[in-house]
């Protein structure tokens, strides 16, 4: 009876000690505790969740805040802007927008109607949007004006001493300025097809201003760099008819004059025009995938008195 009484009392040990393992195990997930409860430290277990709540309440008083916000953000701009042709526009600058609710709504810009190239008035519309889906719209006048051309002249100059202060120095050959100058034209200024300036002016300020252009923007910049470095220098047209006009340079740095064009290529070989001879120029053309064997014609009579060097450069 004693061995009977005995094996219950340690049955019963085991079944007490279960349910409380189960019961332990079930208030894990309920208290949020990752851990057994007497390795739990409850004050900052306590701290965070009072963290938690307050986090809770503030993002569910945001959410009402939002779902009842029908006030638009105040947007103001300016009611008119001035700017010159070709000019780099700022369309965000004095431009002030709020909200009552949303710290940072969202703000659309309508240029659509602009024209830099033209000269007149032109209407940019603005739209604040905050995160509740209000809206305000606004107005500005962008004024493009034409620049007087003594005024652009004189802004040209300075550009153009500027960019050659950096790109050479007096203990440069002429070779050596020539060269780097071909470099920044070609690679510093982008290709852009279709450009109206056709003068030596507008042409120049364009390029060093917008840094963009066709071959008459590159023509334009390597010619005003090298008459500033004292390079002597030919202005070249292409000679087709049917085709769209071209221009490079002849330049003569003290080893005769040679073809100077600094306009990007469009060919996949990526032709490097610096300091080329005629001859260089007709092999380069033969060889063009489009078919282009025009592409560096020109009349050869009207340069008969700039002898062009029938070596290649070195």
């Amino acid at each position: 009876m004693q061995k009977m009484l005995s094996r219950c009392k340690k049955g019963g040990n085991v079944f007490l000690h279960i349910c409380f393992v189960v019961f332990v195990i079930a208030m894990l997930p309920m208290i949020g505790a990752t851990e057994p409860l007497f390795m739990t430290n409850l004050s900052e277990y306590i701290d965070t969740m009072n963290r938690t709540r307050e986090a809770q309440a503030a993002e569910e008083a945001a959410a009402e805040a939002l779902r009842n916000d029908r006030i638009a953000p105040e947007l103001t701009v300016p009611e008119k802007l001035e700017v010159y042709l070709d000019d780099a526009v700022s369309y965000k600058e004095h431009v002030q927008m709020t909200d009552n609710v949303d710290p940072a709504p969202v703000l659309e810009i309508d240029a659509s109607a602009v024209v830099l190239q033209e000269a007149g008035r032109y209407p940019v519309f603005y739209t604040a949007t905050d995160a509740a889906g209000n809206t305000a719209t606004a107005m500005m006048t962008l004024v493009v004006m034409e620049r007087d051309l003594a005024e652009m002249q004189e802004e040209l100059q300075e550009l153009v001493a500027q960019t050659a202060e950096r790109l050479v120095n007096d203990d440069m050959t002429d070779a050596e300025k020539a060269k780097a100058i071909y470099d920044f034209v070609r690679y510093q200024i982008a290709y852009a097809p279709h450009a109206a300036e056709r003068d030596l002016i507008s042409a120049g300020y364009r390029g060093f201003k917008r840094r963009n252009g066709d071959c008459y923007i590159n023509y334009a910049c390597a010619k005003l760099l090298l008459d500033y470095c004292g390079i002597p220098n030919v202005d070249v047209a292409r000679v087709s008819e049917g085709r769209t006009s071209h221009y490079w340079l002849l330049v003569d740095v003290g080893t005769g004059w040679y073809h100077y064009d600094a306009s990007p290529s469009s060919e996949d070989d990526w032709f490097y025009c610096f300091m080329k001879t005629d001859e260089e120029l007709e092999r380069y053309c033969r060889t063009r995938s489009d078919g282009r064997r025009d592409y560096y014609s020109f009349d050869h009579e009207l340069y008969a008195a700039y002898p062009r060097a029938t070596e290649p450069y070195k």
